[in-house]
């Protein structure tokens, strides 16, 4: 009986030291392997490439860079779930999506990782999202700029760093040359103005002020933001309603031309009048 409590502990310890090493926490943050045997027993995603032409047995902090590389590759094409559990996470081929879950999961092992360990762990994962900002067709068929908008949206602690610290990146990447951090702000502003003008004012998505938060936490986005909002016709003003600014504005529940349509409140027993007056009275 004592021989059989003595063996359970020791693979207690085994387990634990393992899950406290650097591969079993590189192992967690990022969801995939390069030893076999974990990837039945942990569900987790085989790098079987990435060990055979390393010649190594376990994660280290020098290998991490080929295996994400090998592992946002595979974004490129539906990965295949081989055993293990089903996790979106490891089986997921959402490049900006697996990065950001695997920010995450990094900062909930900030107390096991050395300063230097974590930020360059952080690092790796930041210049990838850096990359296809710079080079938004880098992964085939991904709408790169979206999938951080509703990142930003959710208004999660870590989007904005998330998101901030991969724009710096690119400015240190580009020499401070901002074009391509214009272009992608741009995509974005682009999609939020259609999502706006779409929508009406007792019910149009607050979840935009998210995204202006953290735009505007950064002096250096803020301004490339406020130039994307400048119309390239100036004279006509129409065209700033456009832009995001514009066509926040432009939110109104009187029409949008002399002899327009009205669409609201013209009937005081309609779901929408309805759903403003008990907005008001609530708020008031």
């Amino acid at each position: 009986m004592s021989s059989t409590k003595s063996n359970s502990a020791l693979l207690a310890n085994i387990n634990t030291k393992n899950n406290n090493s650097i591969n079993g926490i590189l192992e967690d943050i990022f969801g995939f392997t390069i030893d076999p045997s974990h990837g039945d027993s942990k569900g987790l995603l085989y790098l079987e490439e990435v060990r055979n032409v390393h010649d190594k047995k376990e994660l280290d902090l020098d290998l991490l860079q080929y295996a994400l590389f090998e592992r946002l590759f595979m974004c490129n094409e539906e990965i295949t779930q081989k055993g293990g559990v089903e996790d979106s996470h490891v089986w997921g081929s959402k490049v900006i999506e697996y990065l950001y879950t695997s920010l995450k999961n990094l900062d909930r092992y900030s107390a096991k990782l050395k300063p230097e360990e974590q930020k360059t762990i952080r690092d790796k994962i930041i210049q990838n999202v850096a990359t296809p900002i710079m080079q938004s067709d880098i992964y085939a068929g991904q709408d790169i700029a979206a999938d951080i908008l509703k990142i930003l949206k959710d208004g999660e602690p870590e989007a904005a760093g998330f998101f901030i610290d991969a724009c710096k990146k690119v400015l240190e990447e580009e020499h401070n040359n901002d074009e391509s951090l214009r272009k992608f702000i741009d995509s974005m502003n682009t999609k939020v103005v259609a999502e706006l003008r779409s929508s009406f004012l007792t019910g149009f998505p607050i979840s935009v002020f998210n995204y202006l938060n953290v735009i505007a936490s950064n002096a250096i986005l803020a301004e490339i933001f406020l130039d994307c909002c400048i119309p390239k016709n100036k004279e006509t003003g129409s065209e700033y309603a456009a832009t995001v600014i514009g066509a926040l504005l432009n939110l109104s529940a009187l029409p949008k031309s002399p002899r327009g349509k009205y669409e609201h409140f013209t009937n005081p027993m309609d779901p929408v009048s309805i759903y403003y007056k008990l907005a008001v009275k609530f708020t008031s």
